[in-house]
C-alpha cells in the first residue's frame, strides 16, 4: 500500500474519533483486517474511518462526568503540578479510577513538590467536569476543589525510578540563575513550575512555548543518546533497549501526548531501521498516530497532539522540497526548511484556537532551535552525570549550556519587544497555501509567490491596535508603549494580565496604577517588570506592593490615550476615572 493511502487512512481514522457515529468498532476492524488480507487500499481507508467512527462512539459512550460529592481520600498524582502565581493545579486518579483536576487554592497547603505516582490525602469537594473537548482529551470527569492535602507514600517503583531521574537532573541545575534553571528544567525534563508568568508569557508571544516544556523533539535526541550507548549490544536486543529507554523518558516527561507520538513513531522507526527495511517517515508518523487514536480515542481533540502530529508531517513531507528549492549553503537551508515547515502546517490551528500569530516566530525558531537542540543532548547525558557528582565539578560540567540558555532566553525577550506583526486567519490562510504551493512552483512562479506572500504578510500583518485595551486577568493599558503608557491592575488583577500585555504588543511601561492592596498585586508588578521597562509604580496608602509610591491624595495622570482621574476611595483602593473623550 502506498504512503499517500497510509496517510489518508490515519487522517481518516481521526476524523471518525473526532466525529463519531454509532458504529460497533468490531465491525470498522473486521472491513479492515479483510482490506489488509485482500489488499484493498480504498476499502483499508474505509474501514479506518468505520473503525474511529465505532472507537469514537465507545468513547464518548463510556465517559461519565462525576457528580458533585465531597471527597476525603487518598488520590493519586498523575502530572507534575501547574504552578501560577496564585494556585496549584494537577490531575489526580481517584480509588474509583476516575481522573479529575486538583485545584489547591492559596492557606490549602502546597502541591508543588508533588510528583507523578504519588499518594497524596485530599480533603475537599467535587464537581461534574463540563465535559468539553479538552477534558475528555484528559479524561477527565470532575474538578476537586481542595481544602487540605498532604503527601502521604511514594508511586510504584517505575514512578520512583522517573522521579530520581528527573531530581539528578533538576539537581544539577540548582546552582543557575532563576530563569536559566527554569527554562532548563523545561528543556530536558519538562519541569515548568519554576517558569514565571513573565516568562511563559514573552515565549508564547513569539511562537517558542514548546521550547518552555518538553516535546517530540526531545525524543529525536534521546534516541541518538541511546542509539550510541547500545551500539555494543547484539543488533536483535537494540530495539527492545531503545524502547525500554523512551518508555522510561515518556515517564518522566509525565507521558504528554507529543512524547507519546513521538515516542510511538521513534520506536517503529528504529525497529524499521535494524530489520533493513527503508520506511518514509511519513508513513510511520501515519502508523503511530493510527496506534494511538487505537488505544486513547480522545487523542483525537487533544490539541497537543494536534499540534505535534501537524508540526512532524510538514518537517517530513514540506521540509524536503523547500530545502531543495531554496539556495544557500545546506547548514542553513536544512534549518530553515524544517522551521518554516513547522510553523506553517501548525498555524491555521494556532490561528483557530489562539488567534492571530507572530510574525517572528519563524526567525526566532531559527535562531534559537540549534542551542535548544544541544542544551537537550547534554542535559540528558552529561547532566546526568553533572547531578550525580553535584558539587564544583558538577557546576563545571553544566557550564557549556549556561551561555546557550542565556541566548534562548535573551532572542525570545527581543523578539518580544519587537514591532508587533501578527497574521490573522484569512492572511494566514493566503500566505499558507502560496508558501506550500512554492515547493512545486517553477523558478519564475517561486519567485513572484514569495514576492506576494512578504507583501500580504506586511500589508496585512500590521493590526490595528487599539489606544484602550482591556488585558486578561484585571486590567487596562492606555497607549501602545512608550511615554504615557499608563497600566492600571485592578484589585482582583492576576498574572495573566503580563501574557495579555505582551500578546496586546505593549512596549514599556511608563507608570502603572495599583487599584488594591493585595499581596498578589506586587507579584503581578514583578513578573511585568520582568518583561517590560516600567517608570512608576502608584497604589493606595496601605498597599502591600513592593516599591510602589503610596497615593495620598487625588491625582490626575497623563496616558498616552487621556487624562486619567486616580482618587484614593480608602487607604487600601484607588478608583480610577477614565476622561476620553467618546469614553465613560
Amino acid at each position: 500500500m502506498s504512503d499517500v493511502k497510509v496517510v489518508m487512512a490515519a487522517v481518516a481514522m481521526w476524523v471518525g474519533c473526532a466525529f463519531p457515529v454509532a458504529v460497533p468498532w468490531w465491525f470498522g476492524g473486521l472491513v479492515m483486517a479483510t482490506a489488509v488480507v485482500g489488499v484493498r487500499a480504498n476499502v483499508f481507508i474505509g474501514a479506518a474511518l468505520l473503525l474511529g467512527f465505532g472507537l469514537g462512539s465507545s468513547a464518548d459512550a463510556d465517559y461519565r462526568p462525576l457528580p458533585a460529592q465531597p471527597f476525603d481520600g487518598v488520590v493519586q498524582i498523575l502530572s507534575l503540578p501547574d504552578v501560577r502565581t496564585f494556585s496549584e493545579r494537577t490531575e489526580v486518579r481517584l480509588p474509583t479510577g476516575d481522573r479529575v483536576y486538583l485545584s489547591v487554592p492559596p492557606g490549602a497547603g502546597s502541591i508543588r513538590s508533588s510528583r507523578a505516582g504519588e499518594s497524596w490525602h485530599v480533603s475537599g469537594s467535587i464537581r461534574p467536569a463540563d465535559g468539553s473537548r479538552w477534558d475528555r482529551s484528559r479524561h477527565v470527569v470532575g474538578t476537586m476543589s481542595v481544602r487540605s492535602v498532604r503527601r502521604v507514600g511514594s508511586g510504584g517503583l517505575h514512578w520512583q525510578v522517573a522521579a530520581a531521574l528527573q531530581d539528578i537532573v533538576e539537581r544539577s541545575a540548582q546552582t543557575m540563575p532563576g530563569r536559566s534553571e527554569a527554562l532548563y528544567n523545561g528543556l530536558v525534563t519538562g519541569d515548568d513550575r519554576g517558569q514565571g508568568a513573565g516568562q511563559r508569557a514573552i515565549f508564547r508571544a513569539v511562537g517558542l512555548s514548546h521550547v518552555l516544556a518538553v516535546s517530540g523533539q526531545n525524543v529525536a535526541f534521546v534516541v541518538l543518546i541511546l542509539h550510541l550507548v547500545v551500539g555494543a549490544v547484539p543488533r536483535l536486543i537494540r530495539p527492545l533497549l531503545i524502547c525500554l529507554g523512551l518508555g522510561l523518558f515518556a515517564l518522566v516527561t509525565q507521558l504528554e501526548p507529543s512524547v507519546l507520538r513521538a515516542t510511538v513513531t521513534a520506536g517503529i522507526g528504529y525497529w524499521a531501521v535494524v530489520m533493513g527495511r527503508h520506511t518514509s517517515g511519513a508513513r510511520l508518523l501515519a502508523i503511530a498516530v493510527g496506534c494511538l487514536l487505537g488505544i486513547d480515542p480522545f487523542l483525537a481533540w487533544s490539541l497537543g497532539f494536534q499540534l505535534s502530529v501537524l508540526a512532524s508531517f510538514g518537517i517530513l513531507v514540506l521540509a524536503p522540497a523547500l530545502t531543495s528549492r531554496m539556495r544557500g549553503p545546506v547548514w542553513l537551508r536544512v534549518p530553515m526548511a524544517i522551521t518554516v515547515s513547522a510553523q506553517l502546517l501548525v498555524s491555521p490551528l494556532l490561528i483557530l484556537t489562539f488567534g492571530p500569530v507572530s510574525l517572528m516566530a519563524v526567525p526566532a525558531n531559527l535562531l534559537v532551535g540549534w542551542a535548544v537542540g544541544l542544551v537537550m543532548v547534554w542535559g540528558m547525558s552529561v547532566g546526568l552525570v553533572a547531578g550525580i557528582l553535584g558539587g564544583p565539578l558538577g557546576t563545571v560540567l553544566l557550564t557549556p549550556v549556561r551561555p546557550l540558555l542565556w541566548w534562548i532566553d535573551a532572542v525570545a525577550r527581543f523578539a518580544s519587544q519587537a514591532p508587533p506583526v501578527a497574521v490573522g486567519a484569512a492572511t494566514g490562510s493566503i500566505a499558507i497555501a502560496v508558501l506550500v504551493s512554492i515547493a512545486w512552483l517553477p523558478k519564475t512562479g517561486r519567485r513572484l509567490a514569495w514576492v506576494g506572500v512578504a507583501v500580504a504578510l506586511v500589508w496585512f500583518g500590521q493590526p490595528a491596535r487599539p489606544l484602550v485595551q482591556t488585558l486578561d486577568g484585571g486590567g487596562t493599558v492606555f497607549g501602545h508603549g512608550g511615554p504615557g503608557t499608563v497600566v492600571v491592575l485592578d484589585a482582583n488583577a492576576d498574572d495573566r494580565v503580563v501574557e495579555s500585555l505582551v500578546a496586546a504588543g505593549v512596549g514599556s511601561i511608563e507608570l502603572v496604577v495599583v487599584k488594591g492592596t493585595s499581596r498578589r498585586l506586587s507579584v503581578v508588578v514583578r513578573e511585568l517588570g520582568s518583561v517590560r521597562s516600567i517608570g512608576t509604580v502608584i497604589a493606595p496608602p496601605q498597599h502591600a506592593v513592593v516599591g510602589a509610591h503610596r497615593l495620598q491624595g487625588d491625582a490626575v495622570v497623563r496616558s498616552a490615550a487621556g487624562p486619567l482621574a486616580v482618587s484614593v476611595q480608602s487607604d487600601r483602593s484607588l478608583e480610577v476615572e477614565v476622561r476620553i473623550p467618546g469614553k465613560r
